[in-house]
């Protein structure tokens, strides 16, 4: 299910339509684009990048375990791995809810806050 509230660093999180489960290392502004972004440490090599994008490392891992999505696009990952893939808990991004966008919008002014 999206979350109803910020997510937390080392909290277990599924991606994506191949439902693969990840971990999140890294959350907050980047130098690469604006808004806050969710680093993921991936259990499977299905990602993009080792944790570092255009140079600037935000978390270590494996090549290809690391993944930046935008908050709205996590959800939250409980049970056994084969159930979760087993039950869609990503949305199609029309279909987020106004609270979890309202939510990304309260951590990236608290992100510039911080800055």
């Amino acid at each position: 299910r999206p979350f109803p509230t910020a997510p937390s660093l080392g909290e277990r999180i599924l991606v994506g339509v191949q439902r693969t489960c990840g971990t999140i290392q890294f959350m907050g502004a980047t130098d690469f684009n604006t808004g806050i972004w969710v680093g993921i440490e991936l259990e499977e090599a299905l990602g993009k990048n080792d944790g570092s994008v255009e140079g600037k490392r935000y978390f270590q891992c494996e090549a290809y375990h690391g993944l930046f999505l935008r908050l709205p696009a996590v959800s939250r990952s409980e049970g056994t791995l084969e159930a979760l893939k087993a039950v869609q808990l990503v949305p199609p991004p029309e279909e987020v809810l106004p609270e979890a966008a309202e939510a990304a919008a309260n951590l990236d002014a608290a992100a510039r806050a911080l800055a």
